[in-house]
């Protein structure tokens, strides 16, 4: 039966996470502006002018507060691979931001950390469940598959949103891994 209650630890894991940053947000821009730590338009970049570089340090802030204070006691085990992906993540959108990185050293970083999680915490596409006649996907196809959605996920939301690189990733990190509080 599907329960129509809602999920206490991850609604108060939002709200907290959400207090966090949007206490954290503004001596962060007041820093980065005071160091002239700024992303300046490039090609990849889709602003006009220069934009504060680490608004990914709150939201990353924010990710690990929410979602440490209102984990369940049990439930670390289940974490350990998906914050170690999420701080290679953060590591590497904050290198990003303070010196540019080339793609491809992007493209394995982002796939080592989808393999923590996909290989050794095992959230992964596993079946289709019928769409397209698909079912059981083969183990093998399955990691290929759910590698490339990840990266896909965490690249997704550049060429749509105007902030720094580091948070467009602890962005994505945080859709791909809020179901995993329920």
């Amino acid at each position: 039966m599907f329960n129509l209650l809602p999920d206490y630890p991850v609604i108060f894991s939002f709200l907290t996470g959400f207090l966090v940053s949007l206490l954290m947000i503004p001596p962060i821009v007041k820093v980065s502006r005071a160091k002239k730590l700024g992303a300046v338009p490039n090609g990849r970049t889709s602003h006009s002018g220069q934009v504060p570089a680490l608004g990914g340090v709150a939201i990353f802030g924010a990710i690990c507060l929410g979602t440490l204070i209102w984990m369940r006691n049990d439930a670390f085990g289940e974490f350990k691979f998906l914050f170690a992906a999420l701080i290679i993540i953060f590591f590497i959108g904050l290198k990003d931001d303070l010196v540019n990185l080339g793609w491809l050293k992007k493209i394995i970083s982002e796939g080592v950390a989808a393999l923590l999680v996909i290989v050794f915490a095992d959230v992964r596409i596993a079946t289709f469940h019928g769409l397209l006649g698909i079912g059981e996907l083969p183990y093998w196809f399955s990691l290929i598959f759910s590698v490339f959605i990840f990266i896909a996920l965490i690249n997704s939301s550049s060429e749509v949103q105007p902030w720094g690189s580091c948070a467009r990733r602890d962005a994505a990190w945080r859709r791909s891994t809020s179901l995993a509080l329920r």
